[in-house]
């Protein structure tokens, strides 16, 4: 990566990062100069970026990869070689998209539109993500001589889950949010109807943190 690019400030010698819509493709412009890199799929729904990383993502997976992977890619393009950003893919969301038997295989729910899926993604400084999702939910009721009827209820909510990302080994795993917890990925209350998601890292909290358990210590002495 330039050394310019790694002293950015203000907008100024920075790298800018465009979404482009019903494309493979990915707008750059890293020094005022527009170029383009390949996502990991043939489309995708949006991108974000934070100080390490560009994510993209689409209705049913989310990926990321570093921005002097980016910058590798737009040069090898210069040099007339095909290249890609080494995108790390993150885990499956399917288990948060689809509530219940989706009866895929009837007629009835083939004719369907595609669930919205994924509709936000918001990755933090404080090493977690932030997603707005739609889930779906099919419901079978049986009727005598027309054999099944089918419903489908479409639900949107909100979901947080800290996240790992191994460079060495090219991977990016989601994990429990809170110590000795099961759940990956913890849905948050009143998020009915939430469509864009945005968090902020509240950059005291390990020191409240610290504080917090000094003083729950059987050792503090309030003497």
């Amino acid at each position: 990566m330039p050394n310019i690019l790694r002293q950015g400030k203000n907008h100024y010698n920075s790298i800018i990062y465009g979404a482009l819509r019903s494309s493979p493709e990915i707008y750059v412009n890293p020094a005022n100069e527009s170029c383009y890199v390949p996502s990991p799929w043939g489309s995708y729904v949006g991108i974000a970026v934070d100080p390490y990383y560009v994510w993209v993502w689409k209705a049913d997976a989310f990926a990321c990869t570093t921005h002097a992977s980016v910058m590798r890619c737009i040069d090898d393009q210069k040099n007339g070689r095909k290249s890609t950003p080494r995108w790390l893919m993150g885990p499956s969301i399917n288990h948060l998209l689809f509530d219940g038997e989706q009866y895929f295989d009837a007629t009835q729910v083939k004719a369907w539109a595609a669930s919205k899926g994924l509709v936000d993604f918001c990755p933090c400084e404080d090493g977690t993500l932030f997603i707005s999702l739609t889930t779906r939910k099919v419901n079978r009721k049986e009727i005598p001589r027309v054999r099944y009827d089918y419903t489908h209820v479409d639900s949107n909510a909100i979901y947080t889950a800290a996240y790992h990302i191994d460079l060495q080994k090219q991977t990016l795993n989601v994990e429990p949010y809170e110590k000795d917890s099961k759940d990956t990925w913890i849905k948050l209350a009143e998020g009915d109807y939430v469509q864009q998601v945005q968090k902020l890292p509240i950059y005291c909290w390990p020191l409240l943190t610290c504080l917090k358990e000094a003083c729950a210590s059987p050792d503090w002495n309030t003497d």
